[in-house]
């Protein structure tokens, strides 16, 4: 060992024996204080629940109060999340014609991207537009120094007539530039100590000393939360969570042993966690105007798991019987893991304590600065490992030699030099300038060029591509719109029948074939709950589930209850649920518990094989099976809804609905889709849900509006109330009068197998058996028109085959628990349109866009529409901006592909064995959408939604912001207008773009796999045998 290394050694021995083993002063934390800051930094967390709650919600809700661009730039400094596809994607649409110069123009004035024409140069080379253009139709971004190299002399890039002598004037002139341009490494260190709070010891370790010390306090807290937070997985459960997850953790852990290592021995772990919060922020050196930013940073190192807990702590209503959990508990332990191994790599390292890392790094500059010039890679290959060399050695590096490796490295401009010329070459390239034209331009105009294009940088450029994309497409669907104003047709008397479905974009396929099929049926669309919030528990169900939207909280409790004649039927179901349940409850135990669970796995080993193969080789005949056998045990039987209020059970404050309450809400949905006349003799309430097997994302699947559950119940309940006399009476007192011989039927389509269930068809009037028949016919048909359409961006599927042959696709995908993708979801979703059906029937919209069903002529004053607005504006909001972002960035705000996903205690997916949550949505579910806000077009004026803006903060908030893009339809006279931040309300132009006219949807979308432009259909034709 050298003299210096050995001296070095001796020097750290020496401060570790002389190191303090009193815990801190915590005297500047006050616990108000404290607590305050622990909720600020939680805003910062993602808020998905478990998985059976999945619901989709803005990824970046905390940031709502900034403008869209603002808060994705200001997202990515604290989280690192990328909030726009890469240039390269952009750059391929524009090449596909997805995004066209009219766009790019338009983007550019929306952005106001482009400097004054008073402060423009009249000599330069190029204008700003035409450096712009060229940075965003060319890959001019910086490349490193070895690239180019490799570039220059194996890749033979300088082949154009004209190349060598624009690389050598670039080159020459970039060198001369590069004189008064080398960087200042010290300024940057202290930049970056400055930033303590914004950044965590953590990550100045990371970036001075290149250690992780997550990488070892991860590994143990994962699996504490894990254990914490399970809620039915683990075969066995510590009573002792009981105390809480701190409580419980602290029993076992002592200072200066096992995850504590670090940490002085005689140190005693405070009993209150937000005792243990303040020792560990004094022990770390974190001053009081600090520790707010600081706490939010450190929450942000494991936000899946500190979310997950968040969630828990503020829905204690979720399970009362888990064990409790707060989010300071978990801070206490993050602080205090990262306090003991940050503590052991400083006095490793420095010889100091990590309270100390700042001040130590502050006195030594030079080295401070060398080390961050290797963390960030701006360091030439030999003189990284010479840095590397002396950096090793720690405190025998004495300052004179990190000051002359300083030097070394700001003069080392011979790398920066050739990246700054190959992009300038680049760009001269672009922009048709020739070397003889360089030659005889001064050397200050070259350099306001570079300039220029450094002021065009990528945060400049993002921005302006996503409104371009978003233009196209809002372009392309507002001359559908128009064109529907002239073509589309428009409904008058009564109709063959008529169907409500829920708004969710998947249904918007499913209606449009309904309507090809049968021309004389009418659609509709509403949020999917019905207009009515509760909290159900159907006959397989353990607890009541809220099914309703986020942010709503029911008051109503309803039942699924056996019909009064069905007492020995309902006996014997539920005597064999009973026993079921026993039976996998013995089976968990006998799983979970050492020598029995491998005899018992080798016991049924066999058994557990023939079901696997039974559901990968034949997964309908397994099913069908499946379902015998159990009907076989558990005999289906008649049931009802406790729809009114003497269903209510002494123990529930409210159960079921006043014949006022069931009034008004039926009333409410009907009124806001605009149906109070004209009714049909079947009117199908159509709620959806999903089905799938393996699927740990079930619940996204499901419908938003109900809180990521079906929404039968609600679908039922509507139609038993609408089928009242009582309830029809009183909506007659309200204007709304239902003919007798008007029956409402609830149903729910499978969005993944295209089935259709009916419920109380025994309330069925005889005299209405076959237009139910002609129902099911339509919707039969349309189902398998539907299940065509959605084949065509399956891998592997039919696309070509018959309709029953895809129909049996899609349904296979539902069975098979091998398969990643049992459908598309939200894939692709884009538009939402309030207003009449007129603007949209005979549109293809590619099942894109979410169809609000909102008649303007009876709202005259906006009130049905802020209704609207209000309960369903943040579901489709929640669920376009979550696929944006989980596209854009799958790691960071996605859940990353499937495949190694391992479901961790019912509450969420993490990677392999030990990872973070993974919160957001899988590469699978993420594939084929396009990142675009979803485009709200209100058929409204722009008063009116002026005056909705005015009232509700959060819609305004949405609109004003730019979260979500607004364009409304005059009512009367059809003008179209669009929302331009700054600007309002303004007029649109059209393109006066030609609209395809194909005779049915399959006529548009056979032999496509891409997302395809709106098109108009003509003519649709009707199902065989349909009267």
């Amino acid at each position: 060992m050298s003299t210096g290394a050995s001296q070095g050694a001796a020097s750290r021995a020496a401060r570790l024996e002389s190191a303090p083993e009193e815990p801190p002063s915590t005297a500047s934390h006050a616990p108000e204080r404290l607590r305050a800051a622990i909720e600020h930094g939680a805003h910062y967390l993602p808020t998905q629940g478990p998985l059976e709650l999945f619901i989709h919600h803005n990824t970046l809700h905390a940031f709502e109060s900034l403008p869209f661009h603002r808060a994705i730039t200001t997202a990515a400094k604290l989280v690192g999340g990328r909030g726009y596809l890469s240039e390269a994607r952009f750059r391929e649409a524009y090449a596909a014609g997805r995004i066209d110069d009219r766009d790019l123009e338009l983007a550019i004035a929306y952005r106001r991207a482009l400097p004054d024409a008073a402060a423009r140069s009249p000599h330069a080379l190029a204008s700003p537009a035409a450096v712009l253009r060229a940075a965003m139709l060319h890959d001019l971004d910086v490349e490193p120094a070895a690239r180019v190299r490799w570039r220059l002399r194996e890749d033979f890039a300088l082949t154009e007539p004209g190349d060598e002598l624009r690389w050598s004037v670039c080159l020459d002139a970039v060198r001369r530039i590069g004189r008064s341009r080398r960087p200042d490494l010290r300024a940057d260190a202290a930049a970056v100590l400055d930033r303590l709070g914004e950044l965590s010891h953590r990550d100045l370790v990371r970036m001075f000393a290149d250690i992780d010390v997550s990488e070892y306090v991860d590994r143990w807290l994962i699996r504490a939360c894990a254990a914490h937070l399970d809620e039915g997985l683990a075969a066995d459960r510590d009573d002792d969570r009981r105390l809480g997850l701190y409580a419980h953790w602290r029993r076992f852990q002592r200072p200066g042993r096992r995850y504590l290592r670090g940490l002085p021995a005689a140190l005693r772990l405070p009993e209150d966690p937000l005792d243990a919060v303040a020792v560990s922020l004094a022990g770390l050196g974190v001053g009081a105007d600090r520790v707010d930013a600081y706490i939010t940073r450190v929450l942000q190192h494991l936000p899946g798991w500190g979310g997950l807990i968040h969630w828990r702590e503020h829905n204690r209503d979720h399970r009362p019987q888990l064990p409790p959990v707060a989010l300071v508990d978990y801070l206490a332990m993050r602080l205090l893991g990262e306090w003991s191994e940050l503590e052991r790599v400083c006095r490793d390292t420095w010889g100091c304590a990590i309270a100390a890392l700042v001040e130590h790094l502050r006195q030594r500059p030079d080295e401070a600065a060398v080390r961050l010039a290797l963390h960030e890679g701006h360091v030439s290959d030999v003189l990284a490992r010479k840095s590397r060399r002396a950096m090793d050695r720690g405190g025998a590096t004495s300052e004179a030699t990190c000051a002359a490796l300083v030097e070394e490295i700001e003069h080392d401009t011979e790398g920066a030099d050739l990246e700054r010329a190959w992009q300038l070459h680049r760009l001269t390239r672009a922009l048709h300038l020739y070397g003889t034209e360089l030659q005889a331009t001064p050397i200050e105009r070259i350099a306001e060029l570079s300039s220029l294009l450094d002021g065009f940088a990528a945060a400049v450029r993002l921005p302006i591509w996503q409104e371009a994309y978003e233009i196209h497409y809002r372009d392309q669907v507002l001359e559908a719109l128009h064109d529907g104003r002239e073509h589309r047709h428009v409904a008058t008397g009564r109709g063959q029948l008529q169907v409500v479905t829920c708004i969710d974009d998947r249904e918007e396929g499913i209606r449009r074939h309904i309507e090809e099929t049968e021309p004389r049926a009418e659609t509709f669309g509403t949020g999917g709950f019905f207009g009515i919030p509760i909290s159900f528990r159907g006959r397989n169900d353990e607890e009541f589930s809220a099914l309703c939207p986020l942010g709503v909280t029911p008051a109503h409790r309803v039942l699924e209850v056996p019909c009064d004649d069905e007492h020995r039927g309902a006996r014997r179901y539920d005597s064999s649920r009973a026993a079921v349940r026993r039976w996998r409850g013995h089976w968990r135990s006998i799983l979970g518990h050492g020598w029995a669970s491998l005899l018992g796995a080798y016991a049924v080993g066999f058994f557990a094989w023939l079901w696997l193969l039974g559901q990968l080789v034949f997964p309908r005949r397994f099913d069908r099976a499946r379902r015998l056998v159990t009907r076989a045990l558990m005999p289906e039987h008649p049931t009802v809804l406790t729809t009114d209020e003497s269903c209510r059970e002494p123990q529930h404050a409210i159960a079921g609905f006043t014949l006022r309450e069931q009034v008004e809400r039926v009333g409410a949905t009907l009124t806001n889709i605009g149906l109070v006349r004209n009714f049909a003799r079947v009117i199908a309430i159509v709620a959806h849900g999903s089905t799938s097997t393996n699927n740990p994302h079930y619940a996204a699947y499901d419908c938003g509006a109900c809180g990521g559950r079906h929404g039968g119940p609600n679908a039922r309940l509507f139609t038993l109330m609408a089928n009242s006399p009582a309830v029809r009476a009183g909506l007659r007192g309200n204007g709304i009068d239902i003919p007798d011989d008007a029956h409402f039927v609830g149903g729910e389509h499978n969005t993944t197998n295209e089935g259709f269930t009916w419920w109380d068809l025994d309330r069925l009037p005889d005299s209405h058996r076959d237009d139910f028949r002609h129902l099911e016919q339509v919707v039969a048909e349309a189902a398998r028109r539907s299940a065509q359409e959605r084949c065509r961006k399956f891998d592997h599927a039919p696309r070509h085959g018959g309709p029953e042959d895809v129909l049996r696709h899609v349904q296979e995908r539902a069975l098979d628990p091998s398969q990643a993708r049992p459908e598309l979801n939200h894939a692709t979703n884009a538009l939402a349109v309030f207003g009449r059906r007129r603007l949209t029937r005979g549109a293809f919209l590619d099942r894109r866009a979410f169809l609000v069903s909102y008649d303007p002529e009876s709202d005259a004053g906006g009130e049905v529409l802020e209704r609207l607005l209000m309960a369903l504006v943040p579901v489709i909001a929640g669920i376009n901006l979550e696929y944006y972002f989980s596209t854009c960035d799958p790691q960071v705000y996605g859940a990353g592909t499937k495949l190694p996903h391992n479901v961790v205690g019912l509450v969420g997916v993490m990677d392999g064995g030990s990872s973070d949550l993974r919160t957001g949505l899988p590469t699978q579910m993420t594939e084929v959408h396009e990142p675009v806000r979803v485009l709200l077009v209100l058929e409204q004026t722009p008063a009116v939604i002026a005056a909705i803006m005015a009232r509700q903060p959060a819609i305004r908030r949405l609109f004003e912001n730019g979260w979500v893009l607004v364009a409304c339809i005059g009512p009367d006279d059809g003008a179209t207008r669009v929302w331009v931040p700054d600007d309002g309300f303004v007029p649109w132009q059209p393109r006066g773009l030609t609209l395809p006219v194909v005779h049915n949807s399959a006529a548009w979308f056979t032999g496509h796999d891409e997302l395809l432009s709106p098109a108009r259909i003509v003519a649709p034709r009707r199902i065989a045998g349909a009267t």
